[in-house]
């Protein structure tokens, strides 16, 4: 019933028994309304969501087994777990339930959650420091304060640590593995950046790209300043004139050369070292399949050109192969030979001989 002084009572479903809860179908939850429920015994009240679950809601004092509101002495005991603290405070648990201030040491600051430095400098009562053999250390150790200065030693970097093993090299040299501690060079084995030497030292080629292989070969590639021919020479390399130089003294030089669609062999007399080679073109193959022997003109497809005489193989009339039509020679022992006729041996006359296809005739 209504009290005195503007209080109105709700009467709430209820229970004095301990641990009851209500049922779901006990409480109403609709959008006209919703209905509580208390247990008085255990302080607890009840709701039931939209889902038709019944939910508990303690209105006790807490306790060391049960949630519910603090008292004054509660919170008095839960904010003297923490000491007074500020921005600039660290935290650590104290093995005792509470927290303590972690004390920052000089040169430290820990501000907008930061932990910094501002030291510099400093004492130290020993430092020493070790370096391969490469590296050169001073300063060590320091038993105070101090800098250790580490500086190449001038000792070669080992192979097995990526080096050569080496602490000179000549110019030119390429150093290679030997099967040693350390990379071997030699001056048989150089370059000057666009030619390279194997077995030699290297000759005076300019202009092109030259491998020199042992004391006279070499292996050319021209370039825009001479002939952009690419081949073979013996005893010869080109200098930056465009001459051909003889490389050693009293060695006849040859030249095969791949230029323009064509294949070109020159020789040349012996000479002195140093010289200039006067060539002379013995054989040309042109694109066209022609070959030249003897002259630089191209005599057609399929033909051959010679500048001289052509010897053929010379038999007796029984000794001649067995023939291929066209072939060529000539006998030393023809009797009575008539032109087209077939040859017939046992004389001593030394005449040609043509293959027709079936004998050896005269002609």
């Amino acid at each position: 019933m209504a009290q005195p002084g503007n209080f109105t009572p709700i009467l709430l479903y209820s229970s004095s028994t301990p641990t009851n809860v209500p049922l779901a179908a006990n409480l109403t939850n609709s959008t006209n309304g919703a209905e509580l429920a208390i247990n008085i015994a255990d302080k607890n009240l009840f709701f039931k969501d939209s889902g038709n679950v019944v939910n508990t809601v303690p209105i006790r004092q807490s306790s060391t087994s049960s949630n519910g509101w603090l008292s004054a002495t509660d919170w008095n005991t839960f904010n003297s777990k923490a000491p007074a603290t500020s921005g600039t405070s660290l935290l650590y648990g104290n093995g005792s339930g509470g927290f303590s201030n972690v004390t920052i040491g000089t040169g430290l600051t820990f501000v907008g959650g930061t932990l910094a430095s501002t030291a510099s400098g400093g004492t130290v009562t020993s430092v020493a420091a070790t370096v391969p053999a490469f590296l050169s250390i001073s300063g060590s150790p320091i038993t105070t304060s101090g800098t250790l200065a580490i500086t190449l030693s001038g000792t070669a970097l080992p192979v097995a640590n990526g080096g050569t093993g080496l602490t000179t090299l000549g110019t030119g040299y390429i150093p290679y593995g030997n099967g040693a501690s350390a990379l071997s060079s030699a001056a048989t084995f150089t370059t000057d950046g666009n030619n390279l030497s194997i077995g030699t030292s290297l000759a005076g080629w300019t202009g092109g790209r030259a491998i020199d292989i042992g004391t006279v070969g070499a292996f050319y590639g021209d370039g825009v300043a001479l002939d952009y021919s690419t081949g073979l020479s013996n005893n010869a390399y080109r200098n930056s004139g465009g001459n051909w130089i003889y490389k050693l003294t009293g060695i006849g030089p040859a030249l095969l050369q791949l230029f323009n669609n064509t294949l070109i062999f020159k020789t040349a007399g012996t000479g002195t070292a140093g010289g200039a080679i006067a060539w002379t073109q013995a054989f040309t193959v042109f694109a066209s399949g022609g070959v030249s022997i003897g002259n630089t003109t191209d005599p057609g497809a399929a033909n051959l050109s010679v500048s001289g005489t052509i010897k053929a193989l010379g038999y007796t009339v029984a000794t001649l192969p067995t023939g291929v039509t066209g072939a060529r020679a000539y006998v030393t022992n023809a009797l009575a030979p008539t032109f087209g006729a077939t040859v017939a041996g046992g004389g001593a006359v030394t005449i040609p001989v043509f293959y027709n296809g079936a004998n050896w005739i005269v002609g």
